[in-house]
């Protein structure tokens, strides 16, 4: 009979972290089913894309913040064009307001931006969003990437013969976000070659201006204004400078609601430089190894965990941490949370962590993240260890749907407790229902970072017996 060796845990960070107002947390029940009765539709596939005729075919993961606005990235089938229509979306559920647009594949990609469409209707548009976005734990500000057509052409040259201007045309990907008058501005993107805008290239090549190739993964938002995110890049080989390598690294931005420096670009987030938070050249804490891996980041307030590795596919070295983004110190210090080679909770002396996944949940205090030890294959069971008031719980976290309206996303939280994300198995009903489970007291950051069965909707459930 094989062992159930992956489970799902959450750690307490530190009672100093908690940002939320006030009160002391509640007990955390066992995992509990909310009634089918309880349950509101976000959006599902007979609801028409905002601005378009045509109605919602798929999804992704959507998120939520404690006042019930969630943001979801989804798209149509084709149409005559072939082309669907393709976007974010939000919908406020704490007020049940129609949903509206975050971008979509009309909206102009906002400042720096000086070209037009190849059909010269105005500036260019998005394409698509790559990846779902998140929202900040306690304000509206959304976070997503999005890609494009170049929207910037800037002068390289001259020619010698002629005198004309040599130019080129950049920034075809970047983090956008809305943290000043609901306006979308580019949080950050991949600019940092064009002289105007060096505060967007990569922080840690101080010899020559490198900009960033792509933001993998969904960026996060922390502090209403601070974007956090995962971002690669290519520079010159140390050892041979006719040749370049290919880097990783975790990083943040702090946006002002200030024009763009002498250009006077905005709505724009100002000229704060982007700041590494750890790279392929940073020491893992406690050895003298590099990481090899980063992951991106949830953040809430001032505080980022992430997880980072030696060998992400064989990690011996490694594991989950917290940096401060108020920290004086850049890059900031790492404090380890949970380590590759760490005991497992409610398991024998000697038994430690080899695998450590990449997707976390962090409310500020609790990190939720899955972790895996011995050699069997990994099962689907799932257990949560939560430490409160010094003490070790262990809470089963599973549960169970009718077939019928079986979720491919449920999530469970509780008075600033965070519980666990739990993927169902996937099985479409009827209304091709994908499911966020939130009772009315929500006070955390409820973004889904574990990878999740393809999505096919979204809901929110309410129930205050949670």
């Amino acid at each position: 009979m094989m062992d159930i060796r992956c489970f799902s845990f959450c750690a307490c960070v530190s009672s100093a972290l908690l940002l939320a107002p006030g009160s002391a947390s509640a007990q955390v029940p066992l995992a509990q089913t909310l009634p089918v009765s309880s349950w509101q539709i976000v959006v599902n596939n007979g609801i028409p894309v905002p601005g378009d005729a045509r109605k919602f075919n798929s999804y992704n993961q959507p998120s939520i913040n404690v006042n019930g606005l969630v943001v979801f990235r989804g798209r149509s089938k084709g149409g005559e064009s072939g082309e669907p229509a393709h976007g974010v979306f939000l919908r406020d559920m704490s007020l049940g307001t129609p949903i509206t647009t975050f971008f979509d594949r009309t909206t102009p990609v906002p400042p720096p931006n000086n070209l037009s469409t190849p059909n010269g209707e105005g500036a260019v548009t998005f394409t698509e969003p790559p990846s779902f976005p998140r929202i900040d734990m306690w304000s509206n500000t959304v976070a997503s990437r999005g890609s494009h057509q170049p929207v910037w052409e800037y002068k390289i040259g001259s020619d010698p013969i002629s005198g004309e201007d040599i130019t080129t045309r950049a920034g075809t990907t970047g983090i956008y976000t809305n943290p000043f008058e609901n306006k979308l501005i580019s949080g950050a993107n991949n600019l940092g070659v064009v002289p105007e805008f060096d505060f967007f290239r990569v922080p840690e090549e101080t010899v020559t201006d490198v900009k960033f190739d792509v933001f993998p993964g969904a960026p996060a938002v922390a502090d209403n204004h601070t974007i956090v995110f995962k971002g690669n890049y290519t520079a010159s080989d140390p050892g041979d400078p006719t040749k370049t390598v290919s880097r990783t690294g975790v990083y943040y931005r702090t946006l002002t609601n200030s024009p763009i420096g002498d250009t006077g670009l905005q709505p724009a987030g100002g000229r704060g430089r982007v700041v590494l938070i750890a790279n392929s050249t940073t020491l893992i804490p406690g050895t003298t190894t590099p990481f090899g891996s980063t992951a991106p980041l949830s953040a809430v307030g001032y505080a980022a965990v992430f997880a980072g590795f030696d060998n992400e596919d064989a990690p011996t070295k490694g594991g989950i941490y917290l940096a401060m983004l108020n920290s004086a110190r850049q890059p900031p210090p790492l404090t380890p949370l949970i380590q590759i080679g760490g005991a497992v909770p409610g398991e024998k002396r000697g038994v430690t962590f080899n695998k450590l996944g990449e997707g976390l949940s962090f409310d500020g205090r609790f990190v939720g993240f899955w972790g895996a030890w011995g050699s069997m294959p990994a099962s689907k069971g799932e257990r949560m260890f939560c430490s409160q008031k010094s003490s070790a719980q262990v809470l089963r976290s599973t549960t169970f749907f009718p077939p019928a309206v079986r979720p491919s996303i449920a999530v469970n939280i509780t008075a600033r407790i965070s519980v666990t994300v739990e993927l169902a198995e996937q099985q479409q009903d009827q209304t091709s229902g994908t499911s966020v489970a939130m009772p009315a007291t929500v006070t955390m950051d409820t973004a889904a970072e574990a990878e999740a069965a393809p999505a096919m909707g979204a809901a929110v459930g309410t129930d205050s017996a949670l």
